[in-house]
């Protein structure tokens, strides 16, 4: 799919094949991102895995256009190199991983979406995929 996204006028070009790149590197091992700095004036269309945008957009829990420029600012402008050998901050779980996949389902997210969602919450990726399972089956 193709993507336009608003990027600052300081932020420097980025082609199709490195941000699918970085977004596919981001998922296999996510890292703390730094703030989205905001829509610019310039506008770049790239062409992105669609599902992989979803994912991405959906751990990171906002916008598509936020998400990608918080990525490129994290991957271009080397913003928060510390954080990004760190795992990002997880807040205290306080529900159940059932309980959080119907939530996101009623929502409309999609298994894979989910999965990533209830991760970022702070939850082990190997109950998350059991529960996952084990909700398909009943």
């Amino acid at each position: 799919m193709v993507v336009t996204v608003r990027l600052p006028a300081a932020f420097d070009s980025v082609t199709s094949a490195e941000l699918q790149r970085w977004i596919a590197e981001f998922l296999k091992a996510p890292f703390a991102l730094p703030a989205d700095p905001g829509a610019g004036g310039r506008r770049v269309s790239v062409w992105l895995d669609s599902r992989r945008v979803r994912l991405l957009s959906a751990y990171l829990d906002c916008s598509t256009s936020e998400a990608l420029r918080r990525l490129i600012r994290a991957r271009v402008h080397h913003e928060n190199v510390l954080e990004q050998r760190t795992a990002p901050a997880r807040p205290a779980k306080s529900r159940s991983v059932v309980a959080l996949i119907r939530e996101f389902r009623a929502r409309g997210y999609f298994d894979g979406e989910i999965e990533l969602k209830i991760i970022a919450l702070g939850y082990e990726t190997s109950v998350v995929r059991k529960a996952l399972l084990s909700e398909c089956h009943s």
